[in-house]
């Protein structure tokens, strides 16, 4: 649900996986740390293994010595604090994203464009002419590749005495390095962050390790990132040629250069205040600002400008999407913003769409995933309405005391456009879908029909043929309405409702749920789950009780508010109140299926009415009726988000 704790069980098993993982350090998992957070709130931290790893012919005395606190080397996690740098350079007008790089270093200049080697083994170079901007440095499209891109560039390398290993190399060294490809033309992951980030030095007049402690790390409270090497980072560990022998521990070797490629080294802890803070628009957990919202933004857009470029990143694509998106075969395509890889397809168990990551070679993994913030727009509507007799649904309910109540159906609509209802309410032929045998006991029922809903629906602007998604609730008549009327809808119910719905008689485009093959996730305490749009933010639950296949919906309304549409799971908004003389107000059975899950759905529900950041609508609230809709009782309500800010949940 809200993003201020992750599930027992979620918790449980990230635990269960980093204690397997590391139960033997010196041949599985040496150590691993997780975190998950929001944007402003740390969710879950677990950790197992050692932060010092004993040579092959020492036991581990001490074990779990690792914590998010440990000093890692981040590698080329460094690059996404480089471009976050060179980001702040443009927002401030220092320099501009399509500047001539070369204004502001002339080193950038002098860079020729390497064309192979020619037969006397000497380099073939010629002038570049193509300015090289900021902006290429940023995102990688400069022109520079790493040595195993291509024999002849190696070749070039070892020619000039240019160390492969990018720790040893000098300022000089890296100057010396020509380009591979033309500025602007392909996409290579070479040395572009570390010259972008001697440009930052040049505009400044500071070190880049100055710059970084007064514009990103002292801002948001970082303390333990530095150039420098800590005594107390791990050590590496490295596969011997025997697989079952215990791991080596590696040879330290300093960064000779401090630049925007690699070199920094940090805590996870605080590593995670940085994506934090671009989880929550550039502000960090303490207020400080270090980007723009507006930029922010631009960090999680494509920047590729031709297919060969797209093609040139497929092969990082497999090399660094695989442990997140559980792709094995075909990576899910991508692109690439500013400061790391933009997944463009969720997969399912993995990564979802439009997540921002990267990696470092000691193996260290971010991910940005903004979808989890993602905002509907959900609009309540009511076509027809109902009277309902407390002592209905209310176990000490009076009989004599009765009142008009909604039938509420949501209009939902996603980002990307899609259109969605939640239920359907009951039209003008809601009889026709009574058995025969039945429709007496109904001759005395008070139902009011404003409209079809099909027909309120096109009164709001919304063409039916434009519903991509239609879930009823469950089978009962007056939330079945007519399916027929949403010609291009996927139509789900949930598990044994289809064959008791007649109005689905005939139609093929329905789905249902089935929660023994596919469970899905808990959430809210509801122990089942479907993920409709796959980005966590449309979730159907299982709410059994009024009926076998009951289903509510939580909806995220804003970035950090919710509404669960709780339908059926009862019928009476008293039964929802926090009110302590409330408090031992009960459903009526005889109103419900199966009376024991009846009362495990509601206490659900009430866990979240209880919260600050949910709103429980239930269909036939008639206080919410009247305190949304006043005078006006039918057609189009009032947009549900924003509702705390609006003083809709009283």
């Amino acid at each position: 649900m809200a993003p201020t704790a992750l599930s027992k069980r979620t918790t449980e098993t990230l635990d269960a996986i980093i204690k397997a993982s590391t139960a033997d350090p010196q041949h599985q998992l040496p150590r691993l740390v997780v975190m998950v957070a929001s944007a402003d709130s740390c969710l879950y931290a677990g950790a197992g293994g050692v932060e010092q790893l004993p040579p092959p012919e020492e036991s581990i005395t001490t074990p779990d010595t690792i914590t998010p606190d440990s000093i890692f080397e981040l590698w080329s996690c460094t690059k996404l604090v480089a471009a976050i740098a060179g980001l702040q350079l443009v927002e401030r007008g220092q320099v501009g994203l399509h500047d001539d790089a070369s204004h502001h270093l002339s080193a950038l200049k002098d860079v020729k464009l390497f064309k192979g080697m020619g037969e006397d083994g000497e380099p073939i170079l010629e002038k570049n002419d193509v300015p090289i901007t900021m902006e290429m440095l940023i995102d990688h499209r400069a022109g520079f590749a790493m040595w195993y891109e291509c024999p002849e560039y190696d070749a070039y390398l070892k020619r000039k005495g240019i160390p492969l290993d990018l720790r040893l190399r000098t300022l000089d060294q890296f100057m010396a390095m020509p380009l591979k490809y033309a500025p602007g033309t392909r996409w290579s992951y070479g040395p572009s962050n570390d010259w972008l980030t001697m440009v930052i030095e040049a505009v400044t007049g500071m070190t880049l390790q100055a710059y970084l402690d007064q514009n990103i790390f002292g801002p948001l409270g970082v303390r333990d990132m530095t150039y420098q090497r800590p005594s107390n980072k791990i050590n590496f560990a490295f596969v011997p040629a025997d697989p079952l022998a215990p791991y080596t521990v590696g040879p330290e070797t300093l960064f000779t250069v401090h630049s925007g490629g690699a070199g920094l080294y940090g805590s996870p802890r605080s590593y995670l205040k940085i994506v934090q803070a671009l989880l929550n628009g550039g502000v960090g957990s303490s207020g400080e600002r270090i980007l723009s919202s507006a930029t922010v933004d631009t960090m999680f857009q494509p920047q590729l400008s031709s297919d060969k470029q797209r093609e040139d990143l497929g092969y990082y694509a497999w090399s660094t999407t695989d442990a997140f998106t559980r792709s094995h075969e075909t990576p899910p395509p991508v692109e690439w913003g500013y400061g790391g890889l933009i997944q463009l397809e969720g997969v399912e168990g993995g990564r979802r769409q439009n997540s921002l990551t990267w990696s470092g070679m000691g193996r260290t993994h971010w991910v940005i995933d903004r979808e989890a913030g993602i905002t509907f727009l959900l609009t309540p509507i009511v076509a027809a309405s109902l009277v309902l007799i407390d002592s209905d649904v209310l176990l000490n309910g009076d009989k004599q005391t009765s009142s008009r109540r909604p039938t509420f159906t949501f209009l939902i609509k996603h980002p990307s456009g899609k259109l969605a209802l939640w239920d359907l309410g009951f039209n003008k032929e809601w009889l026709s879908y009574i058995k025969p045998e039945k429709r007496n006991s109904y001759d005395d029922f008070e139902v009011d029909i404003n409209d079809n809903l099909e027909t309120m629906v096109k009164k709001g602007g919304v063409d039916p043929a434009d519903i991509s998604l239609v879930v009823l609730s469950h089978q009962h008549w007056d939330h079945t309405g007519e399916p027929s009327s949403y010609p291009n809808a996927e139509i789900i119910v949930g598990p044994t409702e289809h064959g008791a719905i007649p109005a689905l008689a005939g139609l093929t485009n329905v789905t249902t749920l089935d929660w023994t093959t596919n469970p899905g996730k808990a959430v809210a305490s509801f122990d089942h789950s479907y993920d409709v749009f796959d980005d966590g933010s449309f979730l159907i639950v299982d709410a059994k009780g009024h009926t076998p296949g009951h289903l509510c919906a939580l909806i995220r309304t804003s970035k950090d508010e919710y509404a669960l549409l709780g339908s059926d799971g009862c019928h009476h908004h008293l039964l929802l109140s926090q009110d302590p003389q409330h408090k031992d107000l009960q459903i009526c059975t005889s109103f419900y299926t199966d009376s024991a899950e009846s009362d495990r759905t509601l206490a659900r529900m009430r866990a979240c009415e209880k919260r600050d950041d949910c709103i429980v609508v239930i269909a036939h609230n008639e206080k919410q009726w009247d305190a949304w809709f006043k005078d006006e009782k039918y057609g189009w309500g009032p947009e549900l988000n924003g509702w705390k800010e609006k003083g809709y949940k009283f």
